[in-house]
């Protein structure tokens, strides 16, 4: 099945559009190949067919299922150790947040499965103790795919996907949940009730319904390897006015701030910036 350039132009149009997800012409190929998957559990003929599909306002979904086609949902428990590593030597940062606002907000803002705003609520079951005890802590996490929002809200993952965390984590925050042959575990209610899921779209979502909140971290790790320099500016000036003072900002281990911030983002580490 082959995807003319025509086609292609099309698509990556629509797609920028609608996410703001930047395609090159040395996408093309990966485009053709994960598409051709969906193309085939559709049963329909091609991709300039899929492309009025896709298009079509009544399949308004489908646009997000072929981004979980296109994007890479990589993700694991404890990811890039040093953020993790940061935050509990910097864990007076929350003890002060706490004392001063009563409360603590984090947001996992492409939270893809899960696994990162349930790190986030395992790291403060076992570091923030202060907050377990007398603090209003809670977690947002959000992203563009109801679909791969219903798996996050599931909590289930297979054996191979438990990398990162200790038998202890395994054993307090996990219960085994056979399905045939496969071994499932599943996340326990004492993680999942700090977590709150949302559908939010960051690059075309309205921020504004923020007005009224200030996060005090935001995660957005490796999320904006896939925008252009304008649209990652924006995203960042947007995080930037929701972020509280001295607020962190967490990106993957290859994302930086765009240049034109440097006078709003203080970089404390590399990959973790503080709002000035």
């Amino acid at each position: 099945m082959e995807l003319s350039q025509h086609v292609f132009n099309k698509l990556r149009e629509f797609i920028y559009k609608t996410s703001a997800i930047s395609l090159s012409d040395k996408k093309k190929a990966l485009v053709q190949s994960r598409l051709s998957k969906r193309i085939n559990q559709l049963k329909i003929k091609g991709f300039s067919e899929y492309y009025k599909y896709v298009t079509d306002s009544a399949n308004h979904e489908e646009i997000h299922i072929m981004m979980d086609f296109i994007s890479t949902n990589v993700t694991s428990f404890f990811r890039e150790a040093a953020h993790w590593e940061y935050l509990r030597t910097n864990i007076d940062y929350l003890n002060h947040v706490l004392e001063e606002r009563g409360r603590v907000r984090i947001w996992s803002a492409a939270c893809s499965s899960g696994q990162e705003p349930y790190t986030i609520s395992m790291f403060l079951k076992d570091e923030f103790k202060h907050g377990q005890r007398d603090g209003d802590v809670k977690i947002l996490a959000t992203d563009i795919s109801n679909q791969i929002l219903k798996e996050a809200m599931r909590g289930e993952y297979l054996e191979k996907d438990m990398t990162g965390l200790s038998k202890r984590q395994l054993d307090i925050y996990f219960s085994p949940k056979p399905k045939g042959e496969k071994k499932y575990f599943a996340v326990n209610q004492k993680i999942k009730k700090m977590v709150t899921f949302r559908q939010f779209n960051l690059t075309r979502g309205d921020f504004s319904i923020f007005s009224n909140t200030t996060f005090d971290i935001i995660f957005c790790r490796n999320v904006m390897i896939y925008f252009d320099a304008p649209t990652k500016q924006r995203l960042m000036e947007e995080y930037y006015k929701v972020l509280a003072p001295r607020g962190l900002l967490f990106l993957g281990h290859s994302e930086s701030i765009p240049r034109a911030l440097y006078t709003k983002f203080k970089a404390v580490q590399p990959s973790i910036y503080m709002k000035i």
